[in-house]
């Protein structure tokens, strides 16, 4: 549609130059035609946190997802802003809502997985690391966060297993490569 093309030659713009005045008035124009577009809102201010404008940005999410409020990746670029921003209950709510509209959707499980994960809560990380791993099986990035929870449950035997396992799918990650040694 003309309306991405136009976002991404904006966001070209704001890659160069992030205060490049010809882009800011273009971000204008998007947000003013965005409209009552969820999807559209929500793209707009992925833009707006590429220039560090994350009011704005949570202004726009919030509006995007009272549009759109059954939109799993509407609701997935919020809960993703908000995690980002150490809103962490918050995110969850949100995650929790787009594995419940799209139980196919592997990043919602993922990141669920990270923020249990950073709350200490390896149990729950483990179960969102398992659903996100069924639904890409040759995903490294999953097992290796696997591996990383099962390591800080002391379970160091299996975490090398799965250490094992992202070498298998990508023998050059450097980190795996470290935690086989170390363990």
């Amino acid at each position: 549609s003309e309306f991405e093309e136009k976002l991404k030659a904006t966001a070209t713009l704001l890659e160069k130059d992030k205060n490049n005045p010809k882009a800011r008035q273009e971000l204008l124009e998007l947000e003013n035609e965005a409209g009552e577009n969820g999807v559209n809102l929500a793209n707009v201010a992925k833009l707006y946190i590429k220039v560090g404008e994350n009011g704005r940005a949570k202004d726009l999410l919030n509006r995007a997802e009272s549009l759109s409020p059954q939109n799993y990746k509407v609701i997935y670029t919020n809960a993703v802003f908000l995690y980002k921003n150490n809103d962490l209950a918050s995110a969850e709510e949100k995650l929790l809502k787009v594995s419940r509209l799209n139980q196919g959707f592997m990043h919602a499980h993922y990141n669920l997985g990270n923020l249990y994960y950073r709350q200490n809560e390896y149990k729950k990380a483990i179960e969102s690391f398992k659903k996100a791993m069924e639904l890409a099986p040759e995903n490294a990035d999953i097992y290796f966060n696997i591996a990383m929870t099962l390591e800080a449950m002391g379970q160091k035997e299996l975490a090398r297993k799965f250490y094992a396992r992202v070498l298998d799918l990508n023998p050059n990650d450097k980190e795996a490569l470290k935690a086989v040694e170390r363990l």
